[in-house]
């Protein structure tokens, strides 16, 4: 049996595994409680334009989830919250999250974290693809982020150079360009 693993598949099933691991002890807070089961909310904030919910990485963190024992509509139910490049937007939709009390946010970039992050400090945040969270003031550290933010992180300022070594020693590289979008930073450290 042959598995196509596309990067959107990977961060997909990374996010599954990183929002199971924080959701699943508030899953059973909530059941514990005798909050009726099926009310346990996600909150995932995008910064891009709206997708719809059977694209491969919203479809792969619900197969992640299933895998871990939680079922859509019976265990947990997902609120889906686009900010289209706005940056007041995102922080608007993550506001809107800590209000209807989700118990997690995914936050699918840096911008995003950074929106989640600044409207809440104790809503488990899980950053599904930050880009440097150390620059951009939502963790402390890649190996103990601190505070109530977790995931993955695509790239940090310490790894670049690294990364950059290892291109050269793969194919010599005389030219090199770097795009990244530029967002109002919410963090102190991560201008726009």
């Amino acid at each position: 049996m042959h598995v196509v693993l596309t990067r959107r598949s990977l961060l997909g099933a990374m996010a599954a595994a990183a929002a199971a691991g924080c959701d699943a002890s508030r899953l059973g807070d909530r059941q514990s409680r005798g909050i009726r089961k099926g009310t346990a909310r996600i909150g995932l904030l995008s910064s891009g334009t709206a997708v719809a919910p059977d694209e491969p990485p919203f479809a792969a963190f619900r197969e992640g989830m299933r895998v871990e024992g939680f079922e859509e509509g019976q265990d947990y139910d997902i609120a889906y919250r686009f900010g289209v490049f706005d940056p007041d937007l995102m922080l608007r939709w993550a506001k809107e999250f800590v209000a209807d009390d989700v118990q997690v946010i995914m936050a699918s970039t840096t911008g995003a974290t950074q929106a989640a992050r600044a409207a809440t400090s104790s809503v488990p945040i899980v950053m599904i693809a930050s880009h440097d969270p150390i620059d951009a003031g939502v963790v402390k550290d890649l190996v103990r982020p601190g505070g109530n933010v977790t995931g993955h992180s695509l790239t940090g300022g310490d790894l670049m150079p690294l990364q950059l070594d290892y291109l050269q020693q793969i194919t010599p590289v005389r030219l090199l360009a770097y795009l990244s979008p530029s967002f109002p930073g919410y963090g102190p450290s991560y201008p726009a």
